[in-house]
């Protein structure tokens, strides 16, 4: 299994989206900047590495903190916000 590589988005396609997600730790990279007026949020998870030193393991737990990630911004999208 090769290593997984950030790829470059068009800006073409940035005009399109209403949200980007990055998965982005700014201590240790140049983080991407989103345009103008597209809402930004960046979910700071390391590598898998990190959570094991077995790459299976590592990345199995990798796509589980995304998943998490993943359904929490989906509950705050439908979910209104309190009084």
């Amino acid at each position: 299994m090769r290593e997984p590589q950030s790829r470059s988005v068009e800006p073409e396609m940035m005009r399109q989206v209403d949200m980007v997600v990055t998965l982005c730790d700014p201590d240790n990279a140049a983080c991407p900047i989103p345009p103008a007026g597209v809402q930004h949020v960046n979910w700071t998870i390391p590598g898998w590495n990190k959570f094991s030193s077995n790459r299976q393991e590592g990345l199995r737990a990798l796509r589980d903190a995304i998943r998490d990630h993943t359904r929490q911004l989906i509950n705050d999208l439908i979910t209104p916000p309190g009084p």
